[in-house]
């Protein structure tokens, strides 16, 4: 909590599935201020996290905390706040245990830094933004979040080329490359990205798109941005989104809206996405005889999972898997089976089904 607690300074809890509460720790201005951001579990069992101010400079610290409520500060933004300063976003583990963040504030400019910090707290600044170079971003409030492909990508509130916010990828040795700014008619303001199950990154925006009110958008590595809603045509949606989206167990994405709904107070709400087209199609399956044998030779795709089927019809429900016809991870390539085992008749079909 940003607040409360024996210091009035924010706290630290915890709650069990029954609805118990506990407070872990208070903070006393000296370790921290205001832990706005969420926690975020190392691999060492431990719970990490920022807070906005408070510390020796009051530009914010960075702590660990034990699910006893143990806390040790492994960072204190400092009087020099080219390493930044009141981070707002939670932290991120990488695969090579380090944590990496972002402060909307400080660096050399005073707009923010991307920043990796070890476990035992040593930090290193990967990237200064500035407001000379505008085309890279101001302002990180939203956590980064890694990709498929080992990059963290992130976005910034302001800057870009049409300074309304950016969406960037950066390396863990702080090389950043800018992939889009934001025109306002596909949104203003992003708030933060989360990685789909397809691999594409899903956010929301707090304002711009058609009706001023913030947008939907889906984006993928290669820097391509879709926008798949936009808020305020129906304000009983909701308007103004502030948090990053979630995609549940069903595949759907779920997030809020600050304000709008029946009482403009806001809403909790649901978005269904339609599927990408797969990327690489299937050009052709190619049915051959050779003496006694059929050979069906089909061209994969790299990396997909394909399931080989069979039908006596086209009807859409008679399809049945052709054993040994499951492809997982393959390289891609002809695929070539024989004599593979379809009941004969007067008609066959086939089908590659690819899981995305």
């Amino acid at each position: 909590t940003a607040a409360g607690g024996s210091f009035n300074d924010g706290t630290l809890l915890r709650i069990n599935s029954g609805g118990a509460l506990l407070t872990l720790a208070s903070l006393n201005g000296v370790n921290g201020t205001a832990p706005v951001a969420g926690l975020v579990q190392g691999n060492d069992g431990n719970f990490y996290g920022t807070t906005e101010n408070g510390g020796t400079n009051n530009n914010g610290t960075i702590f660990r905390v034990t699910t006893n409520g143990t806390l040790t500060n492994i960072w204190q933004f400092g009087s020099d706040t080219n390493t930044g300063a009141a981070p707002l976003a939670s932290l991120v583990q990488g695969p090579d245990g380090n944590f990496y963040g972002t402060a909307p504030f400080g660096g050399s400019n005073g707009v923010g830094t991307v920043f990796q910090i070890t476990p035992q707290g040593m930090l290193t600044n990967l990237w200064q933004f500035a407001t000379n170079n505008l085309t890279n971003g101001i302002v990180p409030v939203a956590p980064r979040v890694q990709g498929n492909d080992g990059y963290f990508y992130g976005t910034t509130e302001g800057g870009g080329t049409n300074n309304m916010g950016t969406i960037f990828r950066i390396t863990t040795n702080g090389i950043l490359t800018s992939l889009w700014s934001f025109s306002g008619t596909d949104g203003k303001n992003p708030v933060g990205l989360a990685l789909g199950s397809d691999g594409d990154f899903y956010g929301t925006t707090q304002h711009g798109g058609t009706n001023a009110d913030g947008t939907i958008f889906r984006f993928n590595p290669q820097g391509t941005l879709t926008t798949l809603w936009q808020f305020g045509s129906d304000t009983n949606t909701g308007v103004d989104p502030l948090g990053t989206l979630v995609q549940g167990a069903d595949g759907n994405w779920y997030g809020t809206a600050a304000s709008g709904g029946t009482n403009n107070n806001g809403t909790v709400f649901e978005m269904i996405v339609a599927p990408n087209p797969p990327t690489n199609e299937i050009a052709s399956i190619k049915l051959d005889s050779s003496g006694t044998n059929v050979i069906l030779s089909i061209p994969v795709p790299a990396h997909e999972t394909c399931q080989l089927q069979f039908s006596p019809s086209l009807n859409p429900t008679s399809w049945t898997n052709v054993p040994n016809g499951l492809v997982t991870n393959s390289p891609g390539g002809l695929l070539t089976f024989t004599n593979f085992g379809v009941k004969s008749g007067p008609q066959g079909f086939f089908r590659f089904a690819i899981t995305p």
